[in-house]
């Protein structure tokens, strides 16, 4: 297998990382009802991609054998972000694997980071749709969900695009990110709107940027104060506080 680094993954602050860990145990508990999960926004800048990698770090690091897919071949952060290296010259990615260039086996690589593998775009698609509508993309999904524990999809915003869109229904499940105090709720309403067309199934939202000003926001990532009573869990968004 081919290996890759990532050279840059700065330390969390406290709060973030402890609401990072509710997204993951939340998903956790569905067992294997969401193995393969889209994760996407609205718009852009809305931290998809942090949150996507994140997750998929958190579920590595409990023990979960994680593939990453970046799947916004139109305009991927993560080769920037995370100072991506690659052990060989030769490092085909995703687009060679849509163009029927490349095997599953050539474009997933691992990490150094213990139990997370991760599929890598090459350069960025301005019209990658032809390439999304392949049946090669559903079946590498497939394939992939067979042998790892969960597949983390991260792609383009839909309201910008229809990527995510045409790849929702080829997932178990969909997280919305929504940045706070940028994303409309009628833009959210909109994004739901399409995603339910689209037969993508929504497990819940994260609400992404929010300022930490208070004890009560502490207690939100908890769903309680001290001494109040346990509730039935239910389907509702996640606060991430000082994320990227």
């Amino acid at each position: 297998m081919k290996a890759l680094t990532f050279n840059s993954i700065n330390a969390l602050p406290f709060a973030t990382e402890e609401a990072l860990n509710r997204l993951c145990i939340n998903l956790c508990g569905y067992g294997d009802r969401f193995k393969k999960v889209m994760v996407t926004s609205s718009i852009p800048d809305e931290g998809k991609s942090f949150i996507s990698f994140h997750l998929a770090r958190l579920l590595a690091s409990v023990g979960k054998r994680v593939v990453y897919v970046d799947g916004d071949i139109r305009m991927s952060e993560s080769r920037a972000r995370y100072q991506i290296s690659f052990a060989d010259e030769s490092h085909p990615s995703i687009e060679e694997y849509l163009a029927g260039q490349a095997s599953m086996a050539d474009i997933v690589y691992s990490t150094n980071i213990k139990n997370l593998y991760f599929v890598p775009t090459r350069c960025a698609v301005h019209n990658p749709v032809i390439l999304l509508q392949s049946p090669r993309f559903e079946n590498l999904l497939n394939m992939l969900a067979e042998q790892y524990d969960y597949v983390i999809l991260d792609t383009a915003p839909v309201l910008t695009v229809p990527d995510g869109i045409k790849l929702a229904p080829l997932c178990d499940g969909v997280i919305l990110v929504v940045r706070s105090g940028v994303t409309s709720r009628y833009m959210v309403a909109d994004s739901v709107a399409q995603l339910n067309r689209a037969s993508g199934e929504i497990i819940g939202t994260v609400l992404n940027r929010v300022a930490h000003r208070s004890s009560e926001y502490y207690y939100k990532y908890y769903g309680k104060k001290p001494g109040a009573r346990h509730h039935k869990k239910s389907k509702k968004s996640l606060q991430v506080t000082n994320s990227q």
